[in-house]
């Protein structure tokens, strides 16, 4: 019976709580103090990727140069990084030139940055280390799933089973254990 019962209960609650989808706030830290390093009168590329919610994500982070030098800093898509890669006209999502830190928050629908430090300097090597956290929304689903349902059903069949295999069994006919006594 309790077995039963329990299937039953399952059953109630998969009917009664359905699955369904909710938008769920994510946050990631993709990078903490990472380096990019850029020689004297060269430049160094950080590139990152991710796979983020349906509707874009919001890239915040920032960036300082280890020794105090000064930097120019750009931050662009594959498009327009392989534009301002051959001297084209691009669209950066932050371009922040002769910084030592800088803070940076921004939108994208891309799951693809390049991170770049241009070093100015004829002298000295600049090491800027990058952080970067991301925040999307994400459709996940709650719920009690449908299976469920087969699930109780199976455990009530087998409840109910049981109940009638246990009643057969208490009011079938008992054996009698007579035993005839031979004398000789």
């Amino acid at each position: 019976m309790i077995i039963f019962l329990s299937g039953a209960i399952l059953v109630s609650l998969a009917i009664a709580m359905p699955p369904r989808d909710v938008l769920k706030h994510e946050e990631e830290t993709l990078l903490e103090d990472e380096p990019i390093i850029a020689p004297p009168r060269h430049y160094g590329i950080k590139m990152i990727s991710w796979c983020g919610g349906p509707s874009g994500a919001t890239v915040r982070g920032s960036i300082r140069e280890a020794k105090g030098l000064t930097f120019d800093l750009y931050i662009l898509d594959r498009i327009n990084f392989d534009s301002w890669m051959h001297g084209e006209p691009y669209k950066a999502y932050v371009e922040a030139k002769g910084v030592v830190r800088y803070d940076f928050e921004f939108s994208t629908k891309r799951s693809e940055l390049f991170f770049v430090v241009k070093n100015r300097h004829e002298l000295g090597v600049v090491e800027a280390l990058l952080s970067v956290r991301l925040e999307y929304e994400k459709w996940e689903t709650i719920g009690i799933p449908h299976n469920f349902i087969t699930l109780g059903v199976c455990i009530a069949f087998s409840g109910s089973l049981a109940s009638l295999a246990s009643a057969v069994y208490a009011v079938r006919p008992r054996e009698r254990k007579d035993q005839d006594v031979v004398t000789g």
